[in-house]
């Protein structure tokens, strides 16, 4: 009886871990991420229904996690690291394009 709990606990974690990927991240200056601006720190992305959701890791700060909707694509090769692209227009401030998740196929693209 136990090793069937055991085994059931297994499956059910390894299907959650599908579809809920999460990362960290730091960036050094203040971004725009769709409509959010995110403040210079440590972030956690997790990938969950079509959006990704942005926790603040910096202490003293509300850890509640905020989603922004995103464009999910799996492409052919495992990314090596995770990284932020920017793009950064004259004056404005910048706007992150998308994500790569590191050990994984997974990019987020934003609008």
């Amino acid at each position: 009886m136990k090793l069937k709990s055991l085994l059931a606990l297994g499956a059910l974690l390894l299907s959650s871990s599908a579809f809920a990927v999460t990362r960290q991240f730091t960036i050094s200056r203040a971004v725009m991420c769709g409509k959010v601006q995110l403040d210079p720190g440590t972030y956690r992305v997790r990938v969950r229904n079509g959006s990704a959701q942005f926790t603040n890791m910096n202490h003293f700060v509300n850890k509640r996690p905020i989603s922004v909707g995103a464009n999910i694509e799996r492409g052919g090769e495992r990314f090596r690291r995770t990284s932020v692209r920017v793009n950064e227009k004259g004056g404005a401030m910048p706007q992150v394009t998308g994500i790569d998740l590191s050990n994984t196929r997974t990019s987020l693209t934003f609008h």
